[in-house]
């Protein structure tokens, strides 16, 4: 008897609410998905939540699946978006883990062929384009033979087991790339012995129960899991379909020239050719134009957002600008392919003298030869995006290129290793590639830039000849070897020493507050706690503008845990505060943290209430500010000596509740009745001025019934009141 398909498990699942199909279809895959997280992460408890998180999601979006055929392809992605949500959250970085976690659960001796491939196998996977990726899933993870194989894709089986053998040769050069060197029969062998773990005996049941209920009866963590995996996969349905109709876009637009050459031969096609009502001149056929808008990239995103450009061909035949830059190609520096002490690619800084100049438009750039290659390797490369940018081109030195050409842009100051990269204020980093086939050995090459307006001295760039697994900037990233998975685990700035307190502070790379505020903990301190006004203009001076850019500052005051009701993440209370206007105002609900605003805004220096982001809203970084008190410090504060004690300088706000005010050592103490644990605590230097929120962590007496809050450094002549929320 043939077992039943997975769509018609789902189809019954979703129009009569059958449980029993829900369950079959775990039963089916569960060790497919427990596999993968395991490899992923590295720990079975970890794995078992990242599984049940998976099924959750299944049960939610099992309406829109129910007709798909390929299922696990489908959970095999899923997944891997929750296992690097996971990870993400957990600051679990992985692939050494990974490899240590395999070779001591496996037993194995170190020649064997398994251990070695295991940390890098769902990545290679991921990297296989989607029939390719397909046939491995059903191959090896579903042990499907391969007349069922070729049922699946409706092609014969011969053809069935062309793919596999396809796929397997894909996947011996990724792990070729990693240092691995094997056979595709001999991986293939590897993965069918070793790639399924057996999820545990009592998984699947608990499984089926919880995802069936939606999750309802879920743990709190693993809600946090399903809420964020299908968020990043909202936003990729929306960047796949964004790409979908960039798509639909070029294909016109080839038309549209086809057309024109043939219906007028006295004009060329560029002539001809517009977009949107606007004549595009030479852009279809030669020009790439950097997306400037970054506002896109907000609250809800992933966290290292990399963009895909339009696409732009390069059929129509070379313009006359084209053909004055052939003929001035020797005017051009020859980059020759450079590497660093370890063999991999390494920037080069080109340097914009001598430029060639054609109708007052001035053109600078460099020359490169395609070396002898074994198998037609892809060009891949990167540079550093200057302000001022308007275009790049890469042009061979006769004749025309062929093919298209795609870009990406992503964060400069993910990479650890473009911290001196030029120009030294470019926010971007432009990744791209050119199909292998489209160049031809021992050929050379421009590639030029062009500006709108001063152009800077120098550019970083990078390039080699690689076998792009994938068209994505993963693959150019790996190619480049551009490392920005473990980006937040280089910080931005050195430990610096505020003279003042003797505490060391560290810049952090962009990164929302919950990230850096983890990132702050592994350094072994919080984000930073502003307790007078030196602190905070010590820390605006420091960092508001470090390496040449505005940055928002994270500090560690937040009111995730209770609105409204302000917490620094050291556990300190500190009466100081500096908000701009009219803030905190939660616009827009969810601004639970607290940054500091960059010198050129009209709020500079002061305090806003954010969500949590990467970036504002016109693509400035916001940089965690990590502060660290060195052990010997018996004082974590610096108190600056007044004529008059503290206690006598604080004053409560009589009101019901009232706040008694007494003195505590150094600061002081301030209590209220637990009663009013539904109140906040607000203060002001001054009664003809606003209460404003201030952060503290209170602590519960419940031997006498009552709140109280130690303040180590009040601010002189304070104010003190309850209120309401």
């Amino acid at each position: 008897m043939q077992p039943t398909d997975d769509s018609v498990l789902l189809q019954r699942y979703v129009e009569d609410n059958s449980d029993e199909a829900f369950a079959a279809l775990v039963t089916r895959h569960i060790n497919l998905v427990y596999s993968v997280a395991l490899r992923q992460i590295g720990d079975p408890g970890h794995a078992e939540e990242i599984t049940q998180a998976v099924f959750i999601i299944l049960a939610r979006k099992a309406g829109q699946l129910r007709h798909s055929k390929a299922v696990s392809s489908w959970l095999f992605q899923t997944t891997r978006l929750t296992a690097n949500n996971f990870a993400r959250s957990e600051m679990r970085r992985q692939f050494r883990e990974q490899e240590a976690h395999m070779r001591a659960t496996l037993n194995e001796s170190d020649n064997d062929l398994w251990p070695q491939i295991a940390p890098f196998l769902d990545d290679a996977i991921a990297g296989l384009h989607g029939k390719d990726r397909q046939v491995v899933l059903l191959r090896f993870y579903e042990d499907k033979n391969l007349r069922e194989i070729g049922s699946a894709l409706g092609a014969s089986e011969d053809a069935a087991e062309k793919r596999i053998k396809r796929a397997l040769e894909k996947l011996r050069r990724a792990f070729s790339k990693r240092g691995v060197n094997s056979t595709g029969s001999a991986i293939g062998e590897s993965i069918a012995t070793h790639v399924l773990q057996m999820a545990p005996a009592t998984l699947a049941k608990s499984v089926t129960a919880v995802a069936i209920a939606k999750g309802s009866t879920a743990l709190a963590s693993t809600l946090t899991l399903v809420k964020g995996t299908m968020k990043t996969m909202t936003w990729l349905k929306i960047k796949s379909a964004v790409s979908a109709g960039v798509s639909v876009l070029l294909a016109a637009s080839v038309a549209t020239v086809a057309l024109s050459q043939t219906g007028n031969n006295n004009k060329s096609a560029a002539q001809q050719t517009s977009i949107n009502g606007e004549n595009t001149n030479n852009m279809l056929s030669s020009y790439s134009q950097p997306v400037t808008n970054i506002s896109n990239v907000t609250s809800g995103s992933p966290t290292i957002v990399r963009t895909q450009s339009n696409l732009f061909g390069l059929q129509t035949p070379t313009s006359a600008r084209d053909k004055q830059l052939q003929n001035s190609f020797s005017q051009f520096p020859l980059f020759a392919l450079a590497t660093n002490t370890e063999g991999q690619p390494a920037f080069q800084t080109l340097t914009l003298t001598n430029p060639v100049s054609i109708s007052n438009s001035t053109y600078y750039g460099f020359r490169f030869q395609v070396p002898s290659r074994m198998n037609e390797e892809d060009f891949v490369w990167a540079f550093v995006q200057p302000e001022s940018f308007s275009g790049w081109y890469i042009m061979p030195q006769t004749g025309i290129m062929g093919g298209f050409i795609n870009y990406f842009y992503t964060p400069k100051n993910i990479y650890p290793a473009a911290d001196g990269l030029f120009p030294l204020n470019g926010r971007r980093m432009i990744l791209q590639s050119l199909s292998g086939e489209n160049l031809e050995d021992g050929h050379t090459y421009l590639i030029w830039f062009n500006f709108t307006q001063n152009h800077p001295r120098r550019i970083s760039v990078a390039f080699t000849f690689t076998n792009l697994q994938s068209n994505s900037p993963d693959a150019i990233e790996s190619g480049l070897h551009l490392d920005c998975q473990n980006y937040l685990v280089h910080p931005l700035s050195p430990p610096v020493v505020n003279p003042s307190n003797h505490h060391v502070y560290i810049l952090l790379r962009p990164a929302t507050w919950e990230e850096s505020e983890a990132q702050a903990v592994a350094l072994g301190g919080h984000l930073a706690t502003v307790r007078n006004q030196a602190e905070e203009d010590w820390i605006f001076k420091t960092f508001g503008h470090y390496k040449w850019m505005q940055r928002l500052l994270w500090i560690g005051l937040s009111d995730r845990e209770k609105k409204f009701h302000f917490s620094w993440s050291s556990g300190e209370s500190a009466s100081y505060t500096t908000w701009a206007p009219g803030e905190p105002n939660n616009a827009g609900r969810g601004e639970d943290y607290v940054s500091i605003f960059y010198p050129n805004h009209s709020q500079a220096n002061h305090w806003n209430d954010w969500g949590d982001r990467t970036v504002d809203p016109i693509g400035l970084p916001m940089d965690g500010v990590v502060e660290i008190i060195p052990e010997q410090t018996n004082n974590p504060v610096n108190i600056t000596p007044t004529a008059v004690t503290p206690a006598a300088n604080a004053v409560a706000v009589l009101i019901n509740p009232n706040v008694t005010i007494t003195s505590n050592g150094g600061g002081i103490k301030l209590q209220w009745p637990v009663s009013a644990s539904d109140y906040m605590l607000v203060a002001t230097t001054n009664l003809s001025q606003p209460f404003t929120m201030f952060g503290y962590s209170e602590v519960t007496n419940e031997e006498i019934g009552t709140l109280y809050v130690t303040i180590t450094n009040p601010v002189p002549q304070m104010f003190f009141r309850l209120q309401k929320p």
